[in-house]
């Protein structure tokens, strides 16, 4: 993958569709659930009164989004905020119609001679942001607070940029909006055998290590994994170990238990950062696979150790510069799960979002800058006829899902 070249400013969706507000309101106010069923391209019953609705994204990313939907898990008097609230049984349906939207972006693909390269599902998880008003800087990785999938297809065009979107680097100001600091220092403590042993749960289809061409913890699996039960068991585990894994990392930094007027946890002293951070390390020290990585952990720790505010030193200055280093308050992630057309295998990537709030087009370096106005007519086209082929094939059907393996 691409390092990230270019930033995007969205545009929003026309006016009288479908509204964040109305997303996180559809498990509270009577009527809103109906109405984006009404409004869905299709949806499906998960049982235990959850639903999921295949929607149009509420902000488009970028000229080349003619195959980019979400797929929206609702419940009934309620609201489901990350994987781990749905039974293994509930994810693998979900990901088996996500599967289906993606036969789908295929089959018109094909017909329009432009087949796509590579084919995403990705998931952002944060659970407990702060508001964007105490700091007038974004600190939340998951635009909606529900459960949500995105459902991407792209073709050559897409990944290597049509020659008409000017490509610039990442200002410097917005690279830690997206490169978490943690992301290298975690990477290379995933090849250690204690830590994989530590914080790893016994997976059944997924196997850690594999190169994805992205930061965080990659993962192989089979091409047609998504279909399987055992597959949908294993990603909650990972949400689960990355949890955990979340809490014991915060603590070297911050006391969670113990919130300033700003309801963000205290950064701890640096004397104590620096024992907690020591003895954390100690607990893997000669089971890397080579010597470089352990310097490399110790050495980017400490460095981000000696790089950290805390929020109220920080909002001192307002707006707070982008350069200050603030803990995301609660875990975060973007999980995604990359297939190559002609590839054999699926990849399985989770990016940390410890200080960071990117997604997955930042991971994979396809951001883009377009103005709202620059979305041209066959564009429009592209997109209107997905949005048909999708209400043909899913819309108020009742059609069995494909069975699991």
């Amino acid at each position: 993958m691409k390092s990230a070249e270019i930033i995007f400013l969205p545009p929003k969706r026309p006016e009288g569709e479908i509204t964040k507000n109305m997303l996180e309101s559809s498990g509270s106010k009577p009527g809103v659930l109906d109405a984006l069923k009404e409004e869905s391209f299709g949806f499906k019953s998960l049982g235990d009164k959850a639903w999921a609705l295949i929607l149009p994204k509420t902000t488009l990313y970028s000229r080349n989004a003619g195959y980019d939907n979400m797929v929206f898990i609702a419940r009934e008097n309620g609201m489901i905020g990350n994987i781990s609230e749905l039974s293994a049984k509930q994810l693998n349906d979900v990901l088996k119609y996500a599967g289906e939207i993606m036969e789908t972006y295929r089959d018109e693909a094909e017909k329009g001679k432009t087949p796509l390269q590579l084919e995403a599902i990705s998931i952002s998880f944060h659970k407990n942001p702060v508001s964007q008003d105490v700091f007038q800087k974004k600190l939340h990785a998951q635009t909606l607070k529900n459960l949500h999938l995105h459902v991407v297809g792209f073709n050559d065009a897409e990944l290597d940029g049509d020659g008409e979107v000017g490509k610039r680097e990442v200002p410097k100001k917005n690279w830690r909006n997206i490169y978490d600091p943690f992301l290298d220092p975690l990477a290379r403590l995933s090849r250690n055998k204690a830590f994989c042993e530590k914080y790893y749960p016994p997976f059944s289809m997924l196997t850690p290590g594999a190169n994805t061409g992205m930061n965080g913890f990659g993962f192989d699996a089979k091409p047609d994994a998504i279909y399987e039960k055992k597959f949908a068991e294993d990603l909650i585990g990972l949400h689960n170990a990355f949890v955990a894994l979340y809490h014991e990392i915060s603590d070297l930094f911050v006391n969670e238990r113990n919130s300033d007027e700003k309801g963000m946890p205290r950064l701890r002293k640096m004397e104590e950062r620096e024992k907690r951070i020591g003895e954390f390390l100690k607990k893997f020290e000669g089971e890397y696979e080579n010597k470089d990585d352990e310097v490399f952990v110790a050495k980017w720790v400490r460095r981000i150790n000696r790089l950290m505010v805390g929020s109220v030193e920080a909002s001192k200055k307002e707006p707070v510069p982008e350069k200050e280093n603030i803990f995301l308050r609660g875990p975060a992630y973007t999980l995604s799960l990359l297939k190559q057309t002609k590839s054999e295998r699926l990849l399985v990537n989770l990016s940390p979002r410890i200080m960071s709030y990117g997604n997955l087009l930042d991971d994979l370096g396809l951001v883009k800058e377009v103005a709202p106005d620059e979305f041209g007519q066959e564009w429009k086209l592209k997109r209107e006829r997905m949005e048909e082929k999708l209400r043909e094939r899913f819309k108020h059907s009742q059609e069995p899902l494909r069975k699991a393996a």
